[in-house]
């Protein structure tokens, strides 16, 4: 009764994905030169020295083909584990269900460009928030039920570490700027009863730095997450984005575009492009005839 209980519960959480799959683990390293990193840890993929390592990527995009695919893992004692992450220029996804830990580690470096038309140095502020749920799933034999989850997230700019050695506590890849570049949210959860519970998960920070049009400048990203029984969903995502002066934005090696770019005006790209003086000869041509 006990685990056909819990497989149900399971079932249902796992209702709102689309592809799973079953794998077994090998280990995993970041390849040199990478600037986005995402590694999904369980003990599902073994309790060993040296496993424990589920799947890694440092392809940055969209599922498929890049970033982790939504998988699953199982351990000959039972547990399992599933997860799933990406990453964009300005957002990362990740999702955990598991019987047993479980961790999804994030992380990427970005070189942003100042462009516009302000007069420098000036402030910029990036913001960097990531929102989801914690959701529980059942433990225990049936005559001592109860819910466990222990949900933690962790958001962090920094700077990042290009270190590929192995082992790496991935969790510490991007070392925050300072004590308030970093927040976390964890919740301790047991519930007694016959119903799972849902709780909110979200954790927000920022970083302030003086620049001018036409510098470049590097900023890194963590976010981390991680389950001991249950799941979180970070679909939502973790959104990155910039408080900009009037007429700045920025460019990033990663493919984003932050703030919008200042239209040139009207007059300005007809002298440019030689029409204004082309439309001043031919307007004096047809005085002259007059």
């Amino acid at each position: 009764m006990k685990h056909h209980r819990r497989w149900f519960t399971i079932s249902m959480l796992l209702g709102i994905i689309t592809v799973t799959e079953t794998a077994w683990a090998v280990p995993v390293t970041m390849p040199a030169g990478s600037t986005v990193w995402m590694e999904f840890d369980s003990n599902a993929c073994g309790t060993a020295p040296g496993e424990g390592e589920c799947l890694g990527s440092n392809q940055p995009g969209p599922n498929p083909p890049n970033g982790i695919p939504l998988t699953t893992f199982s351990e000959s004692n039972g547990t399992h584990a599933t997860g799933f992450a990406e990453v964009y220029p300005n957002q990362a996804r990740s999702y955990l269900l598991a019987d047993t830990g479980a961790f999804m580690y994030i992380s990427m470096l970005d070189t942003y460009t100042v462009h516009g038309n302000a007069s420098g140095p000036f402030d910029i502020t990036v913001r960097l928030g990531a929102s989801g749920v914690a959701q529980s799933i059942w433990q225990g034999a049936p005559v001592n039920e109860y819910w466990l989850y222990n949900p933690y997230l962790n958001v962090a700019i920094g700077t990042f570490d290009p270190s590929t050695a192995v082992p790496y506590s991935e969790q510490f890849r991007v070392t925050p700027f300072g004590s308030g570049n970093s927040a976390t949210h964890f919740i301790t959860g047991i519930q007694r009863g016959a119903s799972a519970f849902t709780r909110p998960l979200s954790a927000e920070t920022s970083y302030t730095r003086s620049v001018g049009v036409g510098d470049v400048f590097n900023l890194a990203y963590g976010v981390n997450s991680s389950i001991s029984t249950g799941a979180v969903d970070l679909r939502n995502t973790a959104v990155i984005s910039f408080d900009l002066p009037q007429g700045v934005y920025l460019t990033s090696a990663q493919g984003g575009t932050f703030g919008a770019p200042v239209p040139v005006p009207a007059a300005a790209w007809l002298f440019g492009s030689g029409l204004l003086g082309l439309i001043g000869v031919a307007r004096r041509k047809t005085g002259r005839h007059a």
